[in-house]
């Protein structure tokens, strides 16, 4: 899972970015091809099995608002996919066993 979860998770992203730039919904789609094994995942995951279902679903709302020229809609269905990226890992900075400090590193 690991050889398909990481390079497609950021090619993914790549492809979503390319799409905004160039206006083209077709790279929107091909995202969402791309990130089904994340989603995949995070289904696994009894916490987040609604979230796996969601991620896929924004790529293909921000291909149609792309194809009618929404671009602040499609930017902003594209957020949730770049937040959720496993590039951005939470750290937990303890002290003396109780959580002080949560920040994104």
């Amino acid at each position: 899972m690991t050889i398909l979860f990481w390079p497609f998770m950021i090619a993914s992203i790549v492809f979503s970015l390319i799409a905004i730039a160039q206006k083209k919904p077709l790279f929107l789609v091909v995202s969402f091809v791309l990130i089904i094994p994340f989603s995949l995942y995070l289904a696994a995951m009894p916490t987040f099995k609604w979230w796996g279902l969601f991620v896929p679903l924004c790529y293909l709302c921000a291909a149609l608002a792309l194809r009618k020229n929404i671009i602040w809609l499609t930017f902003l269905l594209i957020l949730p996919v770049i937040l959720s990226s496993p590039t951005r890992r939470p750290h937990l900075i303890s002290v003396t066993g109780k959580v002080q400090l949560f920040r994104w590193g």
